[in-house]
């Protein structure tokens, strides 16, 4: 009985899954109208986009993405990086700040948010490096500043060595065809598409320079 028990201790104490270094993994979760991902690498977590709140009794912040987390067994998130601040992205920010220790914070239109949840706003350029993993910011730009809101949304580029995956946020044409024009690579073997299909959105070019393999749909 006692080798028995010591047989279901694995179904008690699951294996969580960690990316080597060098690698990454990036989740989209269901949350509806809206979205939210996470990216891990071998020691951090990227949130992208905190899903809608929809109710006083439903937060996709607070009861999607945090008990995904935790699932993980993740303690803390090391960037969360809200694209821009229309309720479907941006909903969920409360929810998670009040669950969970976010090093890091960052907005393509932080004013939008709470000025107590402390974003700093994104910019085409920026740069890091984690755990051999690059992530490339491709905007917004100066240009886009005194644009729309969703024209302001932080546009990321995660790749190692053999994968890249493209985040658009709610990004319209103008940024696609800005993006096209500036001489950035694009390509990416995974797109999240820009705006959840919406016809502002996923322009010929675009698609075109970006060349994926796969496109999820939120």
């Amino acid at each position: 009985r006692l080798f028995a028990f010591v047989l279901f201790l694995p179904l008690l104490l699951p294996v969580v899954y960690t990316p080597d270094k060098g690698e990454f993994e990036v989740t989209m979760l269901d949350v509806g109208q809206g979205l939210s991902l996470v990216i891990r690498t071998a020691n951090h977590v990227l949130v992208y986009d905190a899903g809608d709140r929809f109710s006083d009794q439903f937060d996709s912040g607070a009861d999607l993405v945090l008990p995904y987390l935790r699932s993980l067994r993740e303690p803390v998130i090391d960037m969360l990086l809200v694209s821009h601040g229309d309720k479907d992205h941006a909903g969920g920010v409360a929810g998670i700040l009040a669950g969970m220790p976010v090093l890091r914070r960052w907005s393509g239109t932080p004013e939008l948010l709470s000025p107590d949840a402390g974003f700093n706003p994104c910019r085409e350029g920026m740069h890091w490096r984690w755990d051999g993993v690059d992530f490339f910011m491709l905007n917004p730009s100066v240009a886009s500043e005194a644009g729309r809101s969703n024209n302001r949304s932080c546009v990321l580029r995660v790749a190692n060595a053999r994968h890249t995956v493209l985040l658009t946020g709610d990004s319209e044409q103008a940024v696609e065809r800005r993006l096209t024009a500036s001489g950035l690579d694009l390509h990416a073997q995974v797109l999240i598409v820009p705006q959840h299909e919406s016809k502002t959105s996923s322009s010929t070019g675009f698609i075109q320079a970006v060349n994926p393999d796969l496109a999820l749909f939120s």
